[in-house]
């Protein structure tokens, strides 16, 4: 039979039950406790991971809503510390049921109301403070706060962000004293670390946030248009507002070349390949210009690969509107090439004046002396018509001189206030005679058309040009028409843009039915020698000529002709308000004379016919090749001098400086200038001073001798 156990020995093994059952409950509540210590943590941890950044604010007050009723905390809080600002600001609170909140009280609270706390917390410690009335006399400040909000007990965790202490999670105990364990204390470092990172992260979204604003800001405010898009897919990205103005829409989501360009495929512009290098790196800047199809616009792109949001690479542009700047280059551009015309013109201008000095002097030497031989010959003789036919040959060399001079403008012109359907008229029959018969010859003169001031022998240049233009643009049968009118003109923008200013006009048209001009062509209408006929058949100098006059007499020209349609010529010239001169009744005028000559001529051949001719008809004739010798014999002579003919254009001196420098010596001398190049020397305009007598070259014995009497006179 067993032996029984003693009461000693039953009571040591129920102490021993009692000790395993308690051992048995501890290590349950622990396993407990470190089941929901890691179900808070995940919580807490899921929060963060699955917050967007809108929800991060809300996943903040989860993590404290978790902690606090985990530790059996009534508030849980986060508080972040400004020290440029020596202020403390609570951004997130957790309170249980019934408890008031103190997020609205604890917002720019000064820095010094808790430091007695708040340096601990900076020396990175964890305030816990397990009875509020316990608290030593130096926190007697934080007490009196901590009383005021019904605290009996609070635990304060550093937020520790670069070795810094930036807040504190803290937890108030409001109903209870804290009666937990360092376990808690282990959870809320724990926690505070990844609520540091989630307020770092909120701190970091936010600054990204402002970014991006003041990145829009900056792209909306230039004053260019701005788009990102996909260089794969070629969808756009982001347009600025700018952009969004210009194309009336935001096409962010569409296809780039589809919106901008209106192209189904990827357009000739893109400059996608030029963006990368070969390992698909951004490389460079692509700057081109266009005219946008959709706007009409000009626009100075600036093309460049970049990385993305998400981490490919895109292409941004910038692109300016250069329309305005276009349409100056373009208005530059014409004015570069209207001078380029103009400076062409005056060249030739110069060449033509230079020809026409000595070309001048050599007709003037044929004519003349073919004038002194014809007097001397029997007129029916076969000498007398060689003669003559060299007279004439000279006299149709001196038209083609005059015509070079008229389309450089530097033909001395003596303009009077004319009928210019008189003049027309006048001239109707030669025209007829110089187109042929086989062309009819309309001439429509308008009733009471207005006067106007010029030249009447340039009016017969310049129908005599376009005259023989338009016979030429008929091949066999057809028609011209001569025709003139009065034009009003207002400030019209048609009227600026054909040059003409505001006012009243006379119109002198030469219309035809002949081939036509081509716009190519029309051009180069008015360029000196350039002719469409043949080698041989036309000088090219024509419808020059006629340019000249028209801008010697401060008019316009207008011509309308498309290939096959015939042409009409519509010359514009000024209105004048000047009274025409009285018509005085012709007389014979007696050119010889008795007095004494200065003829001053640098060309020998015409010195020596000038010298002959005056001096048949009565004349002394003081003969000098130079302004120094014509000096010279002035002081050397010691009676009157009564004319001085003189060569404009001469060496030493021109003909104008010589008459002032004589007139010194002989006040009451006269003057008249010959020249076949006057316009530099004789005043503005290019027009003949009234006062002046002038004798243009080439001339003929019987023009120099009336030209004379007439100074004289």
């Amino acid at each position: 039979m067993a032996e029984q156990p003693t009461y000693e020995a039953l009571l040591q093994r129920v102490r021993a039950l009692e000790r395993d059952e308690v051992r048995h409950r501890r290590i349950a509540q622990e396993l407990k406790y470190e089941t929901n210590f890691r179900r808070v943590l995940g919580v807490v941890a899921n929060e963060f991971i699955t917050a967007t950044p809108a929800k991060l604010d809300q996943s903040i007050e989860r993590a404290l809503d978790a902690i606090g009723d985990f530790v059996g905390a009534d508030r849980s809080y986060v508080i972040q510390f400004d020290f440029e600002a020596d202020t403390i600001i609570n951004t997130h609170e957790w309170c249980r049921a019934g408890i008031e909140p103190q997020i609205d009280n604890l917002q720019q609270v000064p820095i010094a109301v808790f430091s007695w706390v708040i340096d601990q917390l900076i020396a990175l410690k964890v305030v816990d403070i397990p009875r509020v009335a316990d608290l030593p006399a130096e926190a007697a400040a934080v007490k009196a706060e901590f009383e005021a909000e019904g605290i009996q007990s609070l635990l304060l965790v550093p937020l520790v962000s670069g070795g810094q202490c930036v807040g504190t999670v803290g937890f108030d105990f409001v109903r209870q004293a804290r009666s937990g364990s360092q376990n808690e204390i282990h959870l809320l470092e724990m926690a505070s670390s990844t609520l540091i990172n989630a307020l770092e992260r909120k701190r970091a979204e936010a600054e990204l946030k402002r970014s991006h604003q003041t990145l829009l800001a900056v792209l909306d405010g230039i004053d260019a248009t701005v788009y990102v898009a996909d260089m794969e897919t070629h969808e756009i990205l982001y347009m600025n507002k700018n952009m969004i103005k210009a194309f009336g829409f935001d096409f962010t989501g569409r296809i780039c070349h589809e919106v901008f360009r209106g192209e189904s495929e990827v357009c000739d512009h893109c400059t996608n390949a030029r963006l990368l290098d070969a390992d698909g790196n951004p490389a460079g800047v692509c700057v081109w210009e266009t005219e946008n199809p959709i706007t009409g616009q000009w626009y100075l792109n600036h093309d460049r690969a970049i990385w993305w949001i998400d981490g490919h690479v895109v292409r941004l542009q910038i692109a300016t509107d250069i329309t305005r700047i276009k349409a100056l280059e373009q208005e530059r551009a014409k004015n570069e090439a209207q001078l380029r015309q103009a400076q062409k013109m005056e060249s030739v201008g110069r060449l033509a004046g230079g020809v026409a000095h000595d070309f001048n002097n050599m007709l003037g030497v044929i004519l003349g002396h073919a004038e002194l031989s014809m007097t001397q010959v029997i007129p029916h003789s076969p000498l007398h018509a060689n003669i003559d036919e060299i007279h004439r040959a000279a006299q149709r060399s001196a038209d083609l001189t005059r015509q070079l001079l008229a389309f450089a403008r530097k033909q001395t012109a003596a303009p009077r206030v004319i009928d210019l359907n008189r003049t027309v008229d006048e001239s109707i029959k030669m025209l007829q005679r110089l187109i042929g018969e086989n062309i009819e010859l309309i001439w429509r003169p308008s009733e009471k058309l207005w006067p106007v001031k010029i030249d009447p022998t340039q009016i017969d240049q310049i129908l005599t040009n376009l005259c023989i233009n338009s016979r030429d643009a008929i091949r066999e049968v057809g028609r011209i028409d001569i025709f003139t009118d009065n034009l009003e003109v207002d400030d019209s923008s048609a009227a600026r843009e054909a040059g003409l200013a505001p006012g009243a006009y006379v119109v002198l048209a030469v219309s035809d039915d002949g081939c036509g001009i081509d716009a190519a062509t029309r051009e180069s209408l008015f360029e000196p020698f350039f002719t469409t006929k043949d080698v041989g058949e036309g000088t090219g100098l024509g419808l020059a000529t006629v340019y000249g006059i028209v801008k010697q007499n401060g008019g316009h020209i207008d011509v309308h002709s498309e290939p096959g349609q015939g042409a009409t010529f519509k010359i514009i010239l000024p209105m004048t308000h000047e009274a025409p001169p009285q018509e005085a009744t012709p007389t014979k005028t007696d050119v010889t004379g008795s007095e004494t000559l200065l003829l001053v001529e640098d060309e020998a051949a015409i010195l020596k016919l000038g010298k002959v001719a005056l001096e048949r008809f009565g004349y002394t004739v003081l003969a000098t090749r130079t302004p120094g010798e014509a000096i010279a014999a002035v002081e050397q002579h010691a009676g009157p001098i009564d004319l001085m003919v003189t060569d404009v254009v001469m060496p030493e001196m021109n003909g104008k400086a010589l008459s002032a420098r004589i007139r010194q010596l002989k006040p009451e001398m006269k003057v008249l200038y010959m020249s076949g190049y006057p316009a530099d020397v004789l005043g503005p305009g290019e027009i003949l001073e009234a006062h002046v007598e002038f004798l243009p070259k080439p001339f003929t014995i019987n023009a120099l001798t009336s030209a004379v009497r007439r100074a004289l006179d």
